[in-house]
């Protein structure tokens, strides 16, 4: 467990726990570590965690600081609402420092394989507690953006504000209009990605709409997995809009688990993309978009329109991503 501040220095680490330590056990000794920020964090503070932590949120909450953790879906619940889904984000995309930590401690080799030796096992946490401070002394904090990042920065987060609140159109249109339904198969038609009249989008724009550059970097390991044997990216055409599409698309950790999206756009209008909703459990968000949706942006908006469609491996498409 980390405590990173904004900007990614880290402030502590606790661990590593054994495979035997219950929640309660580790429970504990987080909160014994959390003691003594109370000199440091003041009432109100905000405090960001992930998941794991939702047993120790109440405690938090009791030491006067708000605390924000993504939503668990509820028993027989399959997606997020729309609010959820946008909060949801927002939060992960401000913890984005504490991945980013966990990424440079574990370019250390001794902490990017397994342990070739029981010996240090004692030592572990010592040793985690040295590269961090490390880190801290020679890398510096991790987020440490010029005048112009800075402004950019801003910008996106006043735009993820912005959209918080912002329910999704195309979702509520899905749901109401049975031809749109995704059960209502025989109202679709296959189509290669070659035959669609789909606008042409570049990367900044499609940054612009994920919020971020994750989800876009994602969208070469999904699009292989979808071409066809000629090298082409199999959607579902809606037969009575021209400028609504339906695609399919194995989800990212299961891949018997498929999911329905449906983008609608302009060719002539902007902006190009004005909708766009998936199944998945975070497919509602407006802030920003789900990986599935932005690999079929991708595909369609700016490989179709960059070089001949042939069978590509994902290493292919790195190139237009620069």
């Amino acid at each position: 467990m980390s405590i990173v501040f904004p900007n990614g220095y880290v402030l502590d680490t606790v661990g590593p726990f054994l495979g035997s330590d219950n929640d309660a056990k580790i429970t504990d000794k987080i909160l014994t570590s959390l003691q003594s920020l109370s000199g440091i964090l003041e009432e109100d503070d905000q405090v960001i965690v992930d998941r794991g932590f939702r047993d120790i949120l109440s405690k938090l909450s009791d030491e006067g600081y708000e605390t924000h953790m993504p939503t668990f879906l509820k028993p027989g619940q399959s997606q997020h609402d729309g609010i959820e889904a946008n909060t949801d984000r927002c939060i992960t995309k401000t913890r984005w420092v504490v991945e980013s930590y966990h990424s440079r401690f574990k370019q250390f080799r001794f902490f990017k394989t397994e342990l070739t030796s029981n010996y240090f096992i004692k030592n572990l946490e010592s040793l985690l507690k040295s590269v961090t401070a490390c880190l801290n002394w020679l890398r510096g904090p991790i987020y440490q953006p010029s005048s112009t990042k800075a402004a950019e920065d801003e910008k996106v987060a006043l735009e993820m504000k912005s959209l918080l609140n912002k329910s999704n159109i195309l979702a509520e249109r899905v749901e109401k209009e049975p031809d749109l339904s995704r059960r209502a198969k025989s109202q679709w038609q296959k189509l290669e990605a070659a035959q669609l009249e789909f606008p042409r989008l570049d990367q900044e724009y499609l940054e612009t709409l994920a919020c971020g550059t994750y989800q876009v970097k994602l969208a070469p390991g999904y699009i292989s997995e979808h071409l066809t044997a000629d090298g082409d990216y199999e959607v579902m055409a809606y037969q009575h809009s021209s400028d609504l599409i339906r695609c399919q698309i194995r989800s990212r950790h299961q891949s018997q688990t498929k999911y329905n999206i449906w983008i609608q756009y302009s060719v002539t209008e902007q902006p190009p993309i004005q909708n766009y909703y998936c199944t998945c459990p975070t497919g509602q968000r407006t802030v920003g978009m789900c990986a599935h949706i932005a690999s079929v942006l991708f595909y369609l908006g700016v490989y179709v329109h960059s070089q001949s469609r042939k069978p590509l491996r994902p290493t292919k498409f790195m190139p237009l991503m620069k």
